[in-house]
């Protein structure tokens, strides 16, 4: 990236050129667009944003090739995404479609129906976005060796596992994965690689997660990756905490660089263990630190590994109608609960965690599809249990909770996953005993 940030921003090469008007129209947009395209793979969205005002004119007005008028509105379309702006994302990508059916661009028409998907997605119409990507797929599907396909494809991996279709997100990354190491794409390897130990982790197979989290750890440190190298290690380490050992998960959670996604899983492991100050006090710090973690929407266009929640629920719910992430409402529940059991159900921070995971499970984007719900559900069932009358009925929230569980089920096609999923699962199992329990199901 930094060799072609030079020669997008390097004049000397287009010194003594004498191109023709229109070639030179032509020429500005194009270099607008893939300046702006660089600064978006990059994360730098504040400044692809302010590139709109640098746009060489009025697209409306100019005689470029629909192939470039393509470009440049699926940038715009990206920028928009970027910033939370779906409704236009969608409008300025349909736009480009248009430009780039008119010049016959197949990849261009992919890569504008994958913003659709996205913003599709970000507004809570999952269902709707597969189908956009499924296009999109389908329209690359004979450049299977590309980083577009490769991209794509990954994304409906992703997609499948928010659905909750585990057998099928994991046909996919078996597909995907020796094409992406052989051919070089090391970023969507690890990307894969990931969401395949993450679904272990659903399926309730802690063990197998954690030998899959610790063998994407081995590729992330052959590729230098130390973003990915740290989340792997608290993600193996969690696993520690659902295989019954809690307070080993601690002490080796304790060990490493504080950073809001290891300290979240410190705190749920000392909440586990019954260490409930420790825990209080450690979630704090975790809620402190996704705080100021101000990013924009997940960088899925670099296929960039921030922390285990960005490029797979944060996708879909991060930054959402509650103006949490992922990491920050697991936090926040976790915090409630601990306030429960220490009997600090008057407390501010309490009331404050309460009516934020309110929020998350009545009125949160796509919660029915949201891999956390069971546990925000559980959570916050637990804390209402401490409340008043005024508040909601903590067995109708077990109770629909249970059915979408039930119902996230019948979407995994292998049996076996399936009854894993109910049975193994640590928090579909809590939620499904206490359901049982109120006799909600």
């Amino acid at each position: 990236t930094t060799e072609a940030h030079e020669l997008l921003h390097s004049k000397a090469a287009f010194i003594g050129m004498n191109l023709p008007a229109h070639t030179a129209e032509r020429f500005r947009w194009l270099l607008w667009a893939r300046k702006t395209q660089l600064l978006i793979f990059q994360g730098e969205f504040a400044e692809a944003k302010r590139m709109t005002a640098a746009m060489p004119g009025s697209l409306d007005k100019s005689s470029i090739q629909p192939g470039t008028k393509g470009r440049v509105l699926l940038e715009m379309s990206r920028i928009q995404y970027a910033d939370g702006d779906f409704v236009s994302a969608i409008l300025h990508a349909k736009n480009a479609i248009m430009a780039f059916q008119e010049s016959h661009n197949r990849s261009g028409t992919a890569e504008a129906h994958s913003i659709i998907a996205l913003a599709k997605l970000a507004q809570g119409n999952l269902v709707e976005a597969i189908d956009y990507l499924q296009i999109s797929s389908d329209l690359v599907s004979s450049r299977r060796q590309s980083i577009l396909f490769t991209h794509i494809s990954s994304l409906q991996a992703v997609f499948l596992f928010l659905y909750g279709n585990y057998t099928r997100c994991g046909k996919i990354i078996d597909e995907l994965l020796s094409a992406a190491e052989a051919t070089g794409w090391i970023q969507h390897a690890l990307w894969l690689h990931w969401l395949q130990s993450r679904i272990a982790f659903e399926l309730g197979d802690y063990e197998g997660a954690r030998a899959l989290f610790q063998r994407t750890r081995c590729l992330a440190r052959n590729c230098g990756n130390e973003m990915v190298l740290a989340s792997c290690a608290a993600w193996s380490t969690r696993c520690i905490t659902y295989t019954g050992h809690p307070v080993q998960a601690a002490r080796l959670l304790a060990q490493y660089e504080p950073n809001p996604e290891s300290l979240l899983f410190l705190g749920e492991a000392q909440f586990m263990a019954g260490e409930l100050t420790q825990a209080d006090q450690t979630l704090h710090k975790s809620l402190i630190l996704w705080q100021q973690d101000k990013r924009q929407r997940p960088p899925v266009y670099s296929a960039s590994l921030v922390h285990g929640f960005n490029l797979v629920e944060d996708i879909a719910f991060g930054n959402g109608d509650t103006g949490y992430s992922t990491g920050q409402m697991l936090a926040q529940g976790l915090r409630s609960a601990v306030a429960t059991r220490l009997h600090e159900a008057a407390s501010e921070d309490f009331a404050i965690n309460l009516e934020t995971m309110r929020k998350m499970v009545r009125s949160r984007a796509i919660s029915q599809y949201d891999p956390q719900l069971p546990i925000y559900a559980y959570l916050y069932s637990q804390a209402l249990e401490q409340q008043g009358e005024d508040n909601d009925d903590p067995n109708a929230i077990i109770g629909k909770a249970a059915k979408q569980l039930q119902e996230r089920s019948t979407r995994i096609e292998n049996p076996q996953q399936k009854i894993a999923f109910l049975r193994n699962n640590y928090w579909s199992q809590s939620l499904l005993q206490a359901a049982q329990a109120s006799k909600m199901i």
